[in-house]
């Protein structure tokens, strides 16, 4: 038998195997993001712990996830290692690692040291899910995978959400302190959900994602009126709208019309009186217009301007290296928005530049370079790697809109951090430079 012959014959013996494993390791790593996100919730009037002495039972149980997470992620990194797609990740995940040890740094200087501490530590998680994502990535079946369980992910979540909210009676979802999520996570995790199925809809065309696509609009656009965020009810359409010019799907187009006339007859079924709908937005319309000056509340952008303005005299203090991880002064306090506690930035860049100073936002932007180039050459590519491109560029379009009033994947753990992580290692593993193989693992 020629060598030809023999390799053909030990490629069809060996790739089953390997693809069973690595479908196995890979079922762990979404299993691990499912079992982070369970866990990310609040309780009414809850003060989050500030020290190891203070973790209550809320903050024990999200440690377990993380840390339970944290034990199998490892192990499912330490058994994709040997793979040779491991030689080209791990350069593209330098910058994010780099990143990862000078925040780890920054506990030493931080005024908040056990609350940079375990940011650090949930960072290290993600980053470690993204990595186990990027190695999982085999085959285009792969990607599919992963991105129906991240669609799954939200969809259950978000659902989850209205679900708890309605059952309190209506009292779950609010920026209150009395609430058990935030308008903000109920926001992020509904926006970037609609915009990445819908990219998966317009750019996939795969028969399995529209069996989400029905259930999760309504479910989504309810959570919208709900969380009542400004910012994800501009950008939200607008990044919708330019993913169905941009694709010309027509047919998607006409299964959003022909959902949005089955499912008005079906809510006047339930909602004959269209009580809810009136009640909610009433409420809506009274948070766009929540102050005595809405203008000065739009020109503020919803109070920021003063929260900015905190944050940049608490910086210019400490410029180089920041206030440690997570803590954006420097005695882990400011007095804003009439509360005095440890506030995020409120937008992606600002957190890390205060937070890690100069020396962090440089290493931050360095590290997102590698990624972004990768969706930039995907998108002029064709085939498979164009469209896995396109659905990660619409999603990355709407987190740069989030992130200018938000700190988004660099305030604390949510629905957001998740999402943009594993993405990530769908960008870094799924768009590598030879592509996807459509079939065959790649070799050990």
């Amino acid at each position: 038998m020629s060598s030809v012959g023999l390799k053909s014959l030990a490629n069809q013996e060996t790739s089953p195997p390997l693809r069973n494993s690595n479908r196995f390791i890979l079922l762990i790593v979404l299993f691990c993001s499912w079992f982070i996100a369970a866990f990310i919730f609040s309780l009414p009037n809850r003060e989050g712990p500030t020290s190891a002495q203070g973790l209550d039972f809320v903050a024990q149980l999200k440690l377990i996830s993380r840390a339970g997470s944290l034990v199998l992620l490892a192990v499912a990194n330490l058994l994709l290692i040997r793979r040779k797609t491991f030689e080209e990740i791990l350069p593209l995940y330098s910058g994010f690692i780099i990143f990862f040890f000078w925040s780890a740094a920054s506990v030493s200087w931080s005024c908040l040291p056990e609350v940079s501490a375990g940011q650090v530590f949930s960072y290290g998680v993600v980053l470690l899910l993204s990595v186990a994502v990027a190695q999982s990535v085999q085959t285009s079946a792969d990607v599919r995978l992963i991105l129906f369980s991240l669609n799954g992910l939200l969809l259950v979540r978000s659902t989850g959400m209205l679900i708890l909210h309605f059952a309190t009676g209506q009292t779950a979802i609010s920026r209150e302190g009395d609430s058990f999520i935030h308008s903000t996570e109920a926001a992020e995790t509904a926006a970037p959900a609609i915009v990445l199925l819908v990219g998966c809809v317009a750019c996939l065309r795969d028969r399995w994602i529209n069996v989400l696509l029905i259930p999760a609009i309504p479910i989504y656009l309810a959570l919208f009126l709900v969380a009542q965020n400004r910012l994800s009810l501009v950008a939200t359409p607008l990044v919708v709208g330019l993913t169905l010019l941009t694709t010309g799907n027509r047919s998607m187009i006409v299964k959003l019309i022909f959902a949005g006339c089955f499912l008005l007859p079906a809510y006047m079924l339930v909602d004959p009186g269209l009580e809810f709908l009136s009640k909610t937005v009433g409420s809506t319309e009274e948070y766009a217009l929540r102050s005595d000056d809405s203008g000065q509340t739009f020109s503020t952008l919803s109070g920021r301007t003063e929260m900015w303005a905190a944050v940049w005299e608490e910086y210019v203090k400490s410029p180089i290296r920041g206030h440690g991880y997570f803590v954006t002064s420097s005695t882990g306090e400011l007095d804003v928005w009439n509360a005095v506690r440890n506030y995020t930035a409120h937008n992606q860049l600002f957190q890390v530049l205060a937070t890690t100073g100069i020396i962090g936002l440089g290493i931050f932007l360095f590290a997102i370079w590698f990624p972004l180039s990768r969706v930039v050459s995907g998108l002029r590519s064709t085939g498979e790697r164009k469209r896995l491109a396109m659905v990660c560029a619409f999603l990355i379009l709407y987190i740069m809109m989030w992130s200018t009033l938000n700190s988004s994947f660099s305030g604390a753990l949510g629905s957001c951090s998740i999402t943009c992580y594993i993405v990530l290692g769908l960008i870094i593993g799924g768009l590598r430079r030879n592509g996807v193989p459509s079939e065959e693992p790649i070799p050990r």
